[in-house]
């Protein structure tokens, strides 16, 4: 009776030695493995050869061990990703800075150059000339020419003023004509704001000698008419700052800037400069005296 029931028992596991759990061996019989990684996943080994029962039984229990790189990247790559971004950024910035500054020192060196060029170009066409009178048909004619080339010059707005300004302070008669002939095209022509270029223009003779200061006042004497009252405004607190509200200090100036400043203020009769105007007659003149002595 006992050697029945063991017969029945092989015969369940259909194999004379059954496989257990460990791969090897032994009394108990085999009916199902679980996988390690997949508790869900059974695998039924009855009616299977023993060799492949046992080989099955072998891949289930074994556990194939992650690389280290694998688990770095498991473990620290979730909290380096803030990291890596910040400093993606922080490289992106460092470079767009980079190329900016490289654009404003190229910009600046274009620049550079094209000052110095028109300075250059205002030198060739002015230097040396023979600043034309109005009387003759002839002087007409060359000053009709020289405004031409003042027009182009007024076109390069901003980028002619430090031209203009070393024009105006030029001892060359001619050149510093050609320097208050673009500064009045620039004014008519607004290719720098008006009032802008006219506080720019008297800001120069705050600062600098006579030669300059000759050269500002010469560049009001053209304009005339054609300043703007608020302009013109600036141009007489500028002189009474210069020469005195009385004109006292008239003595002090050179002779040439003073006339100039008198040919201004003759064609602006404002009701507060008429002091202004009286005092420089008297101051001067006395000077001019003592002068001859």
């Amino acid at each position: 009776m006992e050697n029945q029931n063991e017969e029945n028992e092989r015969s369940k596991t259909g194999s004379d030695n059954p496989v257990n759990s460990s791969g090897e061996s032994g009394s108990k019989p085999l009916a199902h493995i679980v996988a390690p990684e997949k508790l869900e996943l059974q695998l039924s080994v009855k009616n299977l050869p023993r060799p492949v029962a046992r080989a099955i039984v072998n891949l289930a229990k074994r556990r194939k061990p992650e690389s280290g790189l694998k688990t770095f990247l498991k473990d620290f790559l979730p909290a380096l990703t803030p990291a890596a971004t910040v400093l993606i950024s922080i490289v992106a910035l460092i470079y767009t800075v980079q190329q900016k500054n490289r654009a404003e020192a190229a910009a600046k060196l274009a620049s550079l150059a094209a000052e110095r060029k028109t300075l250059a170009d205002i030198i060739d066409t002015f230097g040396k000339t023979v600043v034309p009178g109005s009387t003759t048909q002839s002087d007409q004619q060359r000053e009709a020419h020289l405004e031409v080339a003042a027009m182009k010059f007024a076109t390069y707005g901003d980028q002619v003023l430090p031209a203009m300004r070393m024009a105006l302070g030029a001892r060359d008669d001619g050149l510093r004509h050609g320097g208050v002939l673009v500064a009045q095209e620039m004014y008519r022509a607004k290719t720098v704001d008006p009032s802008k270029l006219a506080s720019q223009i008297l800001s120069y003779y705050r600062v600098n000698g006579p030669i300059l200061q000759l050269g500002v006042l010469q560049w009001l004497d053209k304009m005339g008419r054609e300043l703007s009252t608020n302009d013109s405004r600036q141009a007489l607190s500028m002189l009474k700052e210069s020469f005195g509200s009385q004109g006292q200090n008239c003595a002090k100036q050179d002779s040439n800037v003073a006339l100039e400043a008198g040919a201004f203020l003759f064609q602006w009769s404002f009701e507060d400069s008429k002091d202004l105007v009286l005092g420089m007659a008297k101051s001067c003149t006395d000077s001019g005296s003592r002068n001859k002595r």
